[in-house]
């Protein structure tokens, strides 16, 4: 694998070099979703790559247009080197000025699966959401994450 920095092993380095290790890019206007409406809701991503790790975080706020229909799916900024069988981050879906849900996700090629934390029978879940789950979503909605995860 290429090196994406600018200098090489063994060489000694400037603070600016220091300070380009790990630069958040904007990811906000790229972003992509399944069965999600963004409409006039507003996103605010970022991602870092060090090496092969990507650090990925963002809020995905609802207008009055956006729109849940099913499980939502959120694109990655750097496709994920595998599925991952366990949640690689946190999610916190929050219906405003009511309750705070703690969520997970799933990683899987391009994309993030954003899940909410169910209890069924004393027992914690992670469920997919929809349009009614974990709560009807309205304007001023949001959800959030923040992941890390190795890239292909």
């Amino acid at each position: 694998m290429a090196s994406p920095f600018p200098f090489t092993s063994g060489q000694v380095l400037t603070a600016a070099q220091l300070n380009g290790i790990g630069d958040y890019t904007d990811y906000s206007a790229s972003m992509t979703f399944t069965n999600f409406t963004l409409g006039n809701g507003t996103v605010a991503a970022y991602y870092a790559v060090v090496n092969d790790i990507v650090h990925y975080y963002g809020v995905v706020t609802l207008g009055s247009t956006s729109s849940v229909t099913g499980p939502i799916q959120v694109s990655l900024p750097v496709a994920a080197s595998k599925s991952f069988p366990y949640e690689p981050g946190v999610v916190y879906l929050v219906e405003s000025g009511v309750q705070n849900i703690l969520g997970t996700c799933n990683v899987s090629g391009s994309n993030m699966d954003i899940r909410g934390v169910n209890v069924v029978s004393s027992l914690a879940r992670s469920t997919s959401t929809s349009a009614s789950f974990p709560f009807v979503w309205g304007t001023g909605d949001f959800f959030s994450f923040n992941i890390v995860y190795q890239k292909a």
